[in-house]
């Protein structure tokens, strides 16, 4: 699944600066409970290699109010069906709250594709982006009910979203065109989030801090 789209990563020193100059967050650890995230795998159930490394940013919305979503992380789920957890959320207040380190596989979208593709560890599986992806999600305004929209996002929830994903293409070399939603890589056609999501917004917010931090190469999708 890797592609000449991907862009070189930056080194450490340079990200580092450019999470002082944008003020970035700092997370707030809420790990989720092991049931609910797993290794990125190295090979499917043949053998065969796969791709581990990160190359997509998916964005989603909690449905649920923050605690209620932690909880729900937190909680141990035998059956994999009820196993669901996202590498980070985004609080209504702009807080970062960690839930799976960027090395392990968070379970954010179970039957997906990015571009026609997709990626089958195991036999029986119906095939995930999971491997590769970075999960981040928006919780929901209070008071939501699985609509087709609602109020929105606040500006500290998009200004943090679009510093998050800046972070994760910098460390990991992933151009504005693999940032996505959980709507567009859904199988399933149950999966409308993040709803009323403003782009024009992220897109905004993203390239005022790209050139902050001097990358704004980050901030429109490849040709």
């Amino acid at each position: 699944m890797a592609s000449q789209d991907d862009l070189k990563p930056l080194p450490s020193k340079e990200i580092s600066s450019c999470v002082i100059k944008i003020k970035m967050p700092a997370e707030e650890r809420q790990l989720a409970d092991l049931s609910n995230y797993g290794k990125r795998d190295s090979r499917d159930y043949l053998g065969r290699r796969l791709e581990s490394q990160p190359r997509f940013v998916v964005i989603h919305e909690t449905v649920m109010g923050e605690k209620d979503t932690i909880s729900l992380f937190k909680t141990n789920h035998a059956n994999d069906s009820d196993q669901v957890s996202y590498h980070v959320l985004v609080a209504r207040d702009g807080r970062l709250i960690r839930i799976v380190p960027d090395e392990n596989r968070a379970y954010g979208a179970g039957m997906s594709h990015v571009m026609g593709s997709t990626l089958r560890a195991k036999k029986d599986s119906a095939g995930s982006i999971n491997n590769v992806a970075l999960h981040i999600s928006l919780v929901s305004p209070a008071g939501f009910e699985n609509s087709d929209s609602h109020t929105g996002y606040t500006e500290a929830q998009y200004t943090s979203l679009a510093k998050q994903i800046l972070k994760w293409q910098m460390q990991y070399g992933i151009p504005m065109s693999r940032v996505t939603t959980h709507y567009a890589v859904d199988r399933s056609h149950s999966r409308y989030d993040p709803r009323s999501f403003h782009w024009d917004k992220f897109d905004t917010i993203h390239g005022v801090i790209t050139e902050t931090c001097s990358v704004s190469n980050l901030a429109q999708p490849l040709s």
